[in-house]
């Protein structure tokens, strides 16, 4: 049978190479997510929020149908709408998969779904460097913020759809399509569908990076004039008619957004003050894709049953510090042009992690937040920078991924450059 396979003809190798590579990444990833679940979490209780989605899956689905919740909170408004999660969920109990065996394979697929569009981020702008592609998934389905913030899934989604968003803002200014110019606001729309409305905050955060990328087509990598108004008419082109069709494919997440609108508000003068938050999110921390602040250690033991091993573990805790270090280190010495619209999708991300920091200091940014939050009331909802991670994690994976990329090419180039070189490479 391995023969079988073997062979140069074989149909399974044929199939295995005809595979897009993003659908490798795709699989790649959604087996190391689904095995680190699985490591993570052996028994029956898998921890993360909104049990109803596993536990009673199908009164889940009912209740998207409706704007109140006759189950939970004595029938107020039904504060969450995620049917594209709550039909995967039951797709697979439907299947047989247990409770805590449905909920490892949503949050592998969702590592993974970041991870392939991070991948096809890159994809556009690097569509030969296969290396710098798979890096780039890996670098963003596997680091520090996916560690933390993992859990509650629902908020984490976002982080996961947050690359798509940028991969069609790509496609629509760098490669617009004149034949089709409805095909990426089509794609968009679809996102934003599927984003629903668990959490408002981490909504918004999720299209920072897509704003920033689009400024930086514009600003940054266009060359000269022509250039730069051809980008900015394709970027119109494409957010006016994203916005008619979102619009459309957000109407019943919009509808019980708004309908929440009270409860949203008071539960901002009950829950975490944007003090709390912002206590441990340092720029050193931000950096290395820390800070959030159920990570460490609070006034009266610990704020999490398990504290993070980035915090504890002095080997993690250095390790951590790798993946910012190659990305500032590429972004100072490579020529890449789009580089420099990364290298601003990590300082701004940074900036709205930070908050805060420190919250008794007299940091400007700092200083304007705190005025903002306590003179308007609606923008408490974004005190938790942390969700902005996903500009963090796609600006530090894409500028790892053409970093150790070009390194290592350029280590090959040198060493076929090596008198002798040609000559090993014919014995070879």
């Amino acid at each position: 049978m391995l023969r079988a396979i073997n062979k140069p003809d074989s149909p399974l190798r044929r199939a295995a190479a005809a595979m897009p590579l993003l659908a490798w990444v795709a699989l790649g990833t959604f087996v190391l997510a689904l095995a680190a679940a699985a490591a993570s979490s052996t028994g029956r209780y898998v921890a993360d929020a909104r049990f109803e989605i596993y536990w009673g899956t199908g009164r889940y689905l009912r209740s998207q149908l409706s704007l109140w919740d006759g189950v939970r909170n004595l029938g107020r408004p039904n504060p969450y709408f995620s049917p594209v999660v709550g039909v995967f969920v039951g797709a697979l109990r439907l299947i047989g998969l247990s409770p805590a065996w449905a909920e490892r394979v949503l949050h592998a697929a969702m590592i993974s779904l970041g991870a392939t569009g991070a991948a096809a981020v890159m994809a556009q702008r690097r569509p030969k460097d296969r290396t710098a592609v798979v890096l780039t998934a890996l670098v963003f389905g596997f680091n520090p913020i996916v560690a933390e913030f993992l859990v509650p899934s629902g908020i984490f989604f976002h982080y996961a759809l947050a690359p798509w968003l940028v991969w069609c803002v790509q496609g629509a200014v760098a490669a617009p399509g004149r034949t089709a110019p409805w095909k990426w606001p089509a794609r968009t729309a679809l996102v934003i569908f599927a984003m629903g409305a668990i959490n408002s905050a981490s909504l918004l955060y999720a299209f920072g990076p897509a704003v920033v990328v689009a400024a930086g087509l514009v600003l940054v990598e266009a060359r000269g004039r022509p250039d730069r108004h051809a980008r900015l008419r394709s970027l119109w082109g494409y957010a006016w008619r994203a916005a008619v069709l979102s619009l459309a494919s957000a109407a019943a997440a919009l509808v019980v957004l708004a309908v929440n609108g009270p409860v949203v508000q008071a539960n901002l003068s009950v829950t975490e003050l944007p003090q709390t938050v912002s206590a441990h999110s340092s720029w050193a921390e931000s950096l290395r894709g820390l800070g959030y602040w159920l990570t460490y250690f609070g006034g009266g033991g610990t704020t999490r049953p398990h504290p993070s091993p980035f915090v504890i573990n002095q080997f993690a805790a250095a390790l951590s510090l790798l993946l910012p270090l190659v990305a500032l280190i590429t972004l100072v010495r490579t020529k890449w042009r789009p580089a420099r619209t990364f290298g601003w999708l990590l300082v701004l991300a940074m900036v709205a992690m930070v908050g805060l920091y420190p919250v008794d200091g007299d940091y400007p940014v700092g200083k304007a937040m705190s005025w903002l939050f306590d003179n308007v009331a609606t923008t408490r909802s974004l005190r938790n920078g942390y969700k902005a991670g996903a500009g963090w994690a796609l600006a530090i994976a894409v500028l790892v991924g053409i970093g150790v990329s070009d390194a290592g090419s350029s280590w090959l180039r040198r060493r076929a450059g090596r008198p002798g070189a040609a000559r090993r490479a014919e014995r070879i």
